[in-house]
């Protein structure tokens, strides 16, 4: 299923938005929400950008420490064994920066991790980092104990509007025809990333059907008792 002017991979399923104040309503196929399709793809890097940021500058706000930190994978490391030792070894690097940020500064840590594929097809992974453990030594000597390559560029955040073009950057990169496994995440953060919540549209109520005779009786019905119907299926 698909949209000519939008997602071309719609969900099997349709969303049914009531507003009875109004009479109005509205039926819609669901997005993807898919990296694979070029317009969710797009929507979701929008996305994704606007919670860097927003997060950035929450976090600032509150006189917190933040960093661009880049982790490479080790020499010789093929394209699908990097993104499997993200896997494993990212947990342990986290704990340890974790318990470094928290139990030896005080600080709260908190981070905003996306991969990007080298050239060669390896991948290596850009953070924004809340923590005030600055020094290039810990993250050079950490990353190497806990799986990942020596190299690591550490780079103080001087404004937090930056955040925006930092994550913007290295997603659009990755929009270039990469092909990233399926189920793979694009994004990850910490729990305590500050995300702003979607809002629902005050006065509708949603529903799923997933039956199409369902949908039809319930628009004609609609139609009939004189309600605004908006039928984007």
């Amino acid at each position: 299923m698909s949209d000519e002017n939008g997602c071309q991979n719609t969900k099997n399923i349709t969303v049914v938005g009531r507003n009875v104040a109004e009479k109005s309503a509205m039926f819609f196929h669901p997005r993807c929400k898919q990296w694979s399709c070029d317009y969710c793809a797009e929507i979701n890097k929008d996305y994704w950008i606007h919670q860097a940021a927003r997060g950035s500058i929450l976090i600032t706000s509150e006189e917190r420490d933040l960093q661009f930190v880049t982790l490479t994978s080790r020499k010789y490391t093929t394209q699908n064994s990097s993104l499997y030792f993200l896997k494993q070894n990212w947990p342990k690097l986290n704990r340890r920066a974790k318990y470094h940020t928290e139990k030896t500064t005080g600080a709260i840590w908190s981070y905003f991790l996306v991969p990007e594929h080298h050239q060669s097809g390896v991948a290596h992974f850009h953070m924004i980092a809340a923590t005030p453990l600055s020094g290039a030594k810990w993250w050079h000597d950490t990353a190497w104990q806990t799986g990942f390559g020596y190299i690591v560029d550490v780079q103080p955040m001087i404004d937090a509007q930056g955040a925006s073009a930092y994550v913007a950057k290295y997603l659009h990169k990755g929009s270039g025809g990469e092909v990233w496994p399926k189920g793979f995440m694009r994004v990850r953060h910490s729990r305590n990333w500050p995300m702003a919540k979607e809002r629902p549209l005050e006065g509708w109520e949603w529903e799923t059907i997933a039956d199409e005779n369902t949908v039809w009786i319930e628009k004609n019905a609609l139609l009939n008792m004189g309600w605004n119907v908006v039928d984007k299926t």
